[in-house]
């Protein structure tokens, strides 16, 4: 609603959109999209709306206060934005994040590409590039606590070789750069990249999925079902 006020400033550089938000309908996302495209933004991240346990929006929806878009119509908008972006030089280059070139987030690129990160503040998670994470307590009051007791307020977990493989496939194949075999030969070993290949297969004969080179793709008609695919190659035990 901000985009509509006359006062809003002329230069957006960075946009985060959400479909699928009940009540909407194709045209009404279209006609949302289309304006803020006046903007010419370099760089969007768009999302589909999920429901959160223990959440207001979780608890109406339970009781029927709210109905959830029927998934045609969140494909439809979906679709939609993506036909238009590209029309317009955006490059689809993760699932939700489209950009002009040059502007590529750099900070999402890194968590898309195992790279370790450090997470400050409540609730904020830290990789350190190789299998370890970590995640800071989500309540205020007892971050704050810890911090002035120089303690630091975190879980951590390892990831076992599998669920490593596992996020691989998930993060890399929801990007325009693919999953690489040479890097699932490298990280994981040959085992893994047969499976993956035998896994492919189906996909591939129902074109959802595609070689390019040694690099496994989504293709275009299937982008909407990315994580469902990607839940399907998955290894569930080492």
């Amino acid at each position: 609603e901000l985009l509509f006020f006359p006062s809003i400033p002329t230069k957006v550089t960075l946009v985060d959109m959400i479909y699928g938000i009940p009540s909407s309908d194709l045209s009404s996302w279209q006609q949302n999209l289309e304006h803020l495209l006046t903007y010419d933004p370099p760089h969007l991240s768009c999302y589909a709306l999920t429901v959160e346990p223990k959440t207001v929006l979780a608890h109406r929806v339970k009781n029927e206060e709210v109905i959830m878009l029927d998934d045609d119509i969140v494909k439809s908008q979906y679709d939609s934005m993506v036909h238009l972006l590209e029309q317009l030089g955006y490059e689809n280059y993760e699932f939700s994040n489209f950009a002009k070139e040059g502007y590529y987030s750099v900070n999402n690129s890194n968590y898309w590409n195992g790279k370790p990160y450090m997470g400050i503040g409540p609730a904020a998670h830290s990789f350190d590039g190789k299998r370890k994470r970590s995640w800071n307590v989500s309540n205020n009051i007892k971050y704050i606590k810890s911090i002035r007791e120089e303690r630091l307020p975190a879980e951590h977990e390892t990831l076992r070789e599998n669920e490593a493989f596992n996020e691989y496939i998930m993060t890399s194949l929801r990007t325009s750069a693919g999953v690489s075999i040479d890097r699932i030969n490298q990280s994981f070993g040959i085992h893994y990249s047969s499976y993956l290949e035998k896994q492919a297969e189906k996909h591939i004969i129902d074109q959802r999925l595609y070689w390019n080179g040694d690099v496994l793709k989504v293709s275009k008609k299937a982008r909407f079902l990315t994580d469902g695919i990607a839940s399907d190659l998955f290894l569930l035990k080492n």
